[in-house]
């Protein structure tokens, strides 16, 4: 009793927090001076790292855990995103070294902010002014431009990592898994929807072409496109709303019809996803043309008119 935490053991307690938090952010308008003093805390633990060593030499935090830590970062905000790059902490120790060196910084928030859409993304980048600085070296960029370009990298990688399913591979029967794929994989979109409704579970495609479903404080869950098709087809609502990745929506708009509808306002709000939609949902084609402004039909035909330039080349 009476006794400072360890490093480590602060950093469980961020993370744990975190888990539980972002579970019920949206049902709660109440958490922003909280998570003010959150991120206040983190910054005072990852300032102690380089001492932590010698504090704690039997439990010193794991490279996980400083890399978790680092993760939660765009929770807190953009302001703290950018005092997290501004950061002057100068690693002396291995495991500082490993986790707070520049490149090893901006890897891990490019990946985690890989994980939102590219609505989102792109709102982020309207809130910071534009830089003339695109061709210099990111270690002598500002906090402001490294983060900008942060979130310019993780737009091209959710974009890299979209590949659409093969069609023959999505238009088989519910169920058909090909050899390559492992026992692991949930085999009926009955236990995907229980999975979904009994947790915040949240969709996202993997390089592979199956969809993972993640959940802090859970063990990830897999299925198959098929698999998952299904599920949305039997649940539009719960399925949809629960996507997080780009890709998936893009899988979601292209096979099941009146899926636009029960996306995200991010996804909604994304020009390529709702393009992709309008090609293969009559009912919305049809009401887009009803109600949208000129403007916006003309880019729709402007659109359509250079995929077919790009196909028939």
């Amino acid at each position: 009793e009476g006794k400072a935490r360890s490093c480590r053991a602060n950093m469980e307690v961020l993370i744990h927090l975190y888990q539980k938090l972002s579970k019920v952010e949206s049902q709660s308008n109440g958490l922003a001076g909280f998570k003010a003093a959150l991120a206040h805390f983190a910054f005072e633990t990852l300032r102690e790292l380089d001492s932590s060593s010698a504090e704690s030499p039997t439990a010193p935090p794991s490279v996980r855990h400083v890399n978790s830590l680092v993760r939660i970062f765009p929770w807190f905000g953009l302001e703290a995103v950018q005092m997290l790059l501004g950061l002057n902490v100068a690693p002396s120790t291995p495991l500082a070294v490993a986790c707070l060196a520049g490149k090893k910084v901006q890897s891990a928030l490019v990946s985690e902010y890989a994980r939102r859409p590219i609505a989102t993304l792109r709102e982020l980048l309207q809130q910071l002014p534009p830089t003339a600085l695109h061709d210099s070296d990111y270690g002598t960029l500002s906090p402001q431009d490294k983060l900008r370009r942060i979130l310019e990298e993780a737009i091209h990688e959710v974009k890299a990592n979209y590949d659409p399913p093969k069609k023959k591979t999505i238009l088989g029967s519910v169920g058909f898994q090909s050899e390559t794929v492992s026992a692991y994989l949930m085999e009926s979109p009955k236990e995907v929807l229980a999975v979904v409704r009994r947790q915040p579970y949240t969709l996202h495609m993997s390089k592979n072409g199956d969809v993972d479903l993640l959940c802090h404080g859970a063990s990830t869950r897999k299925a198959n496109c098929n698999t998952v098709l299904a599920a949305i087809k039997q649940d539009p609502a719960m399925m949809l709303g629960s996507i997080e990745s780009y890709p998936l929506a893009f899988f979601a708009v292209e096979q099941c019809p009146g899926a636009y509808n029960y996306l995200s306002e991010d996804f909604k709000m994304d020009r390529q996803v709702l393009y992709v939609a309008l090609a293969h949902d009559f009912a919305l084609r049809q009401e887009f043309v009803n109600t949208a402004s000129k403007t916006e039909i003309q880019q729709w035909r402007w659109h359509v008119d250079e995929q077919q330039r790009k196909r028939k080349q």
